[in-house]
């Protein structure tokens, strides 16, 4: 990927939400709520490059960051201090 973040942000993958319930009832995409849960895909100038890597899972304030589209993938970028937690993926 070449998309780069600038110093102090993340790039994320968002995780998707279902938009039909086990019972088949579709839901709108407005009702969606955000998980604030996703994968991260470059965090090459960050402050911290030791503590949330590429390919770690983040959890983040949900409604925060930038939307943008790129390469048909729809990514979220936010600053390192909206991320809240960190699993990592080993």
């Amino acid at each position: 990927m070449s998309l780069r973040a600038n110093y102090g942000y993340v790039i994320v993958k968002p995780h998707v939400c279902h938009s039909v319930t086990p019972g088949g009832i579709a839901l709108p995409e407005k009702s969606l709520k955000p998980l604030g849960q996703g994968l991260v895909v470059d965090n090459d100038n960050s402050y911290d490059e030791d503590l949330i890597k590429a390919g770690d899972t983040v959890f983040y304030i949900p409604f925060s960051g930038h939307e943008i589209e790129y390469k048909g993938q729809k990514l979220l970028i936010l600053k390192d201090d909206q991320v809240l937690a960190v699993e990592k993926n080993d």
